[in-house]
């Protein structure tokens, strides 16, 4: 089935940024994160379901080969997957899923 993707603000930010922040460190490392996700949220598409809820109905995944995950809601009456976290892994766990 295929989903609406969209991201929250804040989402879109820690994605930006994260691409930006790979890029500086060597050049072609922000497009394999950028790529990595784009394959995290093709995988997604065909199945969401795949990461069980976590808190406040939302899941989580890893991206491959980086230490991020991806946090999202799935809302199916209107076929959309809501991706409200960009997340590193070193950051504080509690802030993954603060309501915005």
């Amino acid at each position: 089935m295929n989903y609406l993707i969209e991201f929250d603000i804040r989402a879109e930010i820690e994605y930006s940024e994260a691409i930006e922040w790979y890029e500086d460190q060597q050049i072609g490392l922000g497009n394999r994160f950028q790529d990595s996700v784009k394959k995290f949220i093709d995988d997604l598409d065909k199945n969401p379901l795949i990461y069980p809820n976590k808190k406040y109905d939302a899941r989580e995944g890893k991206v491959e080969d980086f230490p991020y995950l991806i946090v999202y809601k799935i809302f199916p009456s209107k076929n959309i997957i809501y991706i409200t976290s960009i997340f590193h892994t070193s950051r504080n766990p509690k802030k993954k899923y603060n309501k915005r």
